[in-house]
């Protein structure tokens, strides 16, 4: 009787026959909890991803470029601050021994988020004018305004499905992120279809993260996280200390990281116009959601699954290295399907006179 988990090896001849081939894929794809656990949160964010590309014909005939450039560069800002708005303490909170010590890790989170939107508020509405001459939009003048709800939000998402992670809820991280689309489709068809186009998108997109991260606080505190009995300055300035290391290094590494991919939207808005930024940042949402549909679930499960391992003493085998190559398989057939389609679909799809 062969090896229930065998370490699978895959050579570039083998890659067109899985296509065909269940049983290969099904080893692949292998009972096991991990697997099991990346499986709901690829389903689940392929649902959450179906959504907004569902809705994007619609869209793109309600609103003009212009509305999404304006989108593109409100997510940019956002996106760039709101990455390392925590500190970075959200990605320690995974860390601890303790369910005491990661509760307070959220907290000090949280606290610096707040912190931070308080700061970028007071700093947008001393500075907002020089902004707007800078970027050279008039149209955001309002939404400067709206930069640090998107920042807090993101912030506060991000600690919370920590949490639920740490807690392994990856059923209820599904549901976050179906919640969040839903709530943005809601949101950005609603306005469209009243006649409030030049804010719609972005109204709609702080409605789904709105969703998303007050869905969060309801499933952490329903598993007893985020208590007001949890809290213990003490061991909050030890978190603190001890993981000093996420504000002073990995924050840069974070912001660096998210401006690159952000960054080609300011620049395409300010340089050129926002409709040019707006047809930009539609066409790589699209082609990136194949991408991030596996990468940011095997993410998830693997961050926990290791940190559970060093907790416990445990030696990350060389051979979970396996895990990592099936899912490269499997990223890569999906990557092949898209490729070898033909664009003119998309176009057709996508385009307001198609």
């Amino acid at each position: 009787m062969a090896n229930s988990d065998p370490d699978i090896k895959i050579s570039v001849q083998q890659i067109i026959p899985l296509f065909f081939d269940l049983n290969v894929f099904k080893q692949i794809f292998s009972v096991k909890q991990i697997h099991q656990d990346i499986i709901t949160l690829i389903g689940g964010t392929g649902l959450a991803q179906v959504i907004p590309i569902a809705i994007s014909p619609i869209l793109t005939r309600i609103y003009t470029p212009e509305d999404f450039g304006l989108l593109a560069l409100f997510l940019s800002i956002t996106s760039i601050i709101g990455v390392a708005a925590t500190g970075r303490y959200d990605v320690a909170i995974l860390l601890p021994d303790t369910h005491k010590k990661a509760n307070n890790i959220a907290i000090l989170s949280i606290l610096i988020a707040s912190v931070v939107s308080v700061l970028v508020f007071f700093i947008f509405y001393f500075l907002g004018d020089q902004l707007i001459t800078w970027l050279r939009i008039t149209e955001i003048s309002v939404l400067i305004y709206l930069l640090p709800l998107g920042i807090i939000l993101i912030a506060f998402s991000a600690t919370f499905i920590a949490l639920l992670n740490r807690l392994k809820k990856y059923r209820e991280i599904a549901i976050a992120k179906i919640s969040r689309s839903t709530g943005t489709a809601i949101g950005q068809l609603s306005w469209g279809f009243t006649g409030f186009t030049i804010y719609g998108l972005i109204l709609g997109k702080l409605l789904g993260d709105l969703f998303y991260t007050i869905y969060g606080i309801w499933i952490a505190r329903k598993n007893n996280m985020l208590q007001k009995a949890g809290y213990d300055f003490r061991i909050l300035k030890e978190q603190a200390f001890e993981h000093r290391n996420f504000p002073k290094i990995n924050s840069l590494h974070a912001i660096t990281n998210t401006s690159s991919t952000n960054m080609p939207n300011i620049l395409l808005a300010t340089l050129f116009t926002p409709a040019i930024a707006g047809l930009y940042n539609l066409s790589y949402r699209i082609c990136f959601a194949p991408v991030q549909l596996i990468s940011s679930s095997v993410q998830q499960v693997f961050s926990r699954s290791v940190t559970e391992r060093s907790n416990k003493k445990k030696v990350f085998m060389l051979s979970q290295k396996k895990y990592f190559y099936n899912y490269s398989y499997s990223a890569s057939f999906l990557f092949l399907y898209l490729f070898l389609q033909h664009h003119g679909y998309l176009k057709l799809y996508l385009a307001p006179n198609g």
